[in-house]
């Protein structure tokens, strides 16, 4: 079975993960309680937290809590988790910024130049002079 394989849903979506609402680097304790919360929240009222437009019921939940306990399927599951973007490296990343954006400011040059986003298209050669390449021709 190909897990990346597109059958009826996006393989990214809906990983075990997703419909536990928990993070894949997670402790077994914390997987734990998170896991029994899901399961509160489902058996509670499930149509108050749908996931990706759809009701879950408590039997996706076990299933997603039997994968996590495989390795391989849990392998599987983080594979196809999609993580948050880590967190920028805020003072320099910004002082960085903030010096361009001074250079571009006080740099006569820089504060004078405007972009005509209609004129680009006519600087580019016409498209006929373009060498086209044949099928069995390769670039070098």
């Amino acid at each position: 079975m190909n897990p990346w394989a597109w059958n009826d849903r996006n393989p990214y979506y809906g990983t075990a993960f997703h419909l536990l609402d928990l993070d894949p680097g997670s402790d077994r304790a914390t997987a734990r309680a998170r896991i029994e919360a899901r399961r509160t929240r489902i058996r509670r009222s499930a149509e108050r937290f749908p996931l990706f437009g759809q009701i879950l019921s408590l039997a996706q939940i076990n299933s997603a809590a039997q994968r996590l306990d495989s390795a391989s399927a849990r392998l599987s599951e983080e594979l196809r988790t999609h993580r948050p973007e880590p967190p920028m490296d805020g003072p320099n990343e910004l002082a960085i910024l903030r010096e361009l954006a001074e250079f571009a400011l006080t740099e006569p040059a820089y504060r004078t130049a405007l972009v005509d986003y209609q004129v680009l298209p006519k600087l580019l050669p016409p498209i006929a002079t373009f060498p086209m390449l044949d099928e069995d021709e390769e670039l070098s």
